[in-house]
């Protein structure tokens, strides 16, 4: 493209400087001068003519190939998972990082007590708590309440690692996704007009957002790498992934008198969306953009009673 691009301009200026020499010089002075000019004027326009229909065809067919390259890279990061809960995050963060530390108390062992390190469970019983309050349970005369309570947090902490497993994972994944052809189909936009096209919805809206969100996950990828290795720290890479994930998913809340409401948004990567939208509509020279429908990841709908459907 920025070959054509060039290409046009340099036959072009040929094209003025040629014909102004020639209206200078004039056609009454007889001059082999006027008729070298002539001749160069003649065949700088027509190379114009040729180089800008040539410009016209690669102009479409690199920004085709940058729009679907971006739409290549957008769909992987799109696997992204969400990590969907109604608990206090921070309660389940601060729980990861004490089963993390009891873990590391428990491999010490005999040294644990040299070292004044001991076990702690007071994240624990605040969850528990928690769950006690707000969490709908029924117990009978006999029921052991705390030996339930205790099993429905093992329950719900053995679930919430495996949801956040699959975020890390999908974080991993993301980080691994190679821009190399986005990159070189950005690289060889070079607009002879419009150039704010390429500046300000390209690069702005598009591409350098794409890159951004992939880097998130790649600046974090050690560490992911690492723990599906064995040797991670997985209440350090939880807490990083669910950071990457509040940088991308929007939570938009909702109620009524009889129903409370959660959507998940993939906002971040809905945006760019709506550029590329933008974007192919002046590949084509369309001038109504066609709306782009934003899906949620999921939703939950909590009726006053405290019943949940998921989406």
């Amino acid at each position: 493209m920025k070959a054509k691009k060039w290409l046009s301009i340099i036959t072009l200026g040929c094209s003025f400087i040629s014909a102004i020499l020639a209206i200078l010089i004039g056609k009454s002075s007889n001059c082999i001068w006027y008729d070298f000019s002539m001749a160069v004027f003649g065949s700088a326009l027509l190379g114009f003519i040729m180089s800008i229909t040539e410009y016209s065809v690669t102009r479409r067919t690199a920004m085709e190939i940058f729009w679907q390259e971006a739409e290549k890279a957008l769909k992987k990061l799109r696997k992204i998972k969400y990590f969907n809960t109604d608990i206090p995050l921070e309660k389940i963060l601060d729980c990861f990082a004490e089963e993390q530390h009891n873990k590391f108390v428990k491999e010490l062992g005999s040294a644990a007590d040299s070292l004044s390190v001991k076990a702690e469970y007071t994240k624990k019983d605040d969850l528990i708590s928690w769950f006690e309050k707000n969490v709908p349970m029924s117990f009978s005369e006999d029921d052991d309440i705390d030996a339930i309570l205790n099993s429905y947090y093992e329950s719900s902490m053995a679930s919430y690692r495996r949801n956040v497993q699959k975020v890390i994972d999908s974080c991993l994944a993301a980080a691994d996704i190679d821009l190399g052809s986005l990159d070189n189909a950005y690289g060889n936009l070079d607009f002879f007009v419009n150039g704010n096209i390429r500046n300000s919805l390209v690069y702005t809206q598009i591409y350098s957002k794409i890159r951004e969100y992939r880097n998130l996950a790649l600046a974090e990828k050690y560490h992911f790498q690492l723990l599906n290795e064995g040797k991670g720290n997985f209440a350090v890479c939880a807490e990083k992934a669910l950071h990457i994930c509040d940088k991308i998913f929007e939570v938009k809340e909702s109620s009524n008198d009889i129903y409370n409401s959660k959507i998940v948004y993939q906002t971040a990567f809905d945006d760019i969306d709506d550029a590329l939208e933008e974007f192919r509509c002046k590949i084509y020279h369309k001038g109504q953009e066609e709306p782009v429908k934003h899906i949620p990841v999921c939703g939950v709908q909590k009726n006053i009673f405290g019943d949940a459907e998921d989406s």
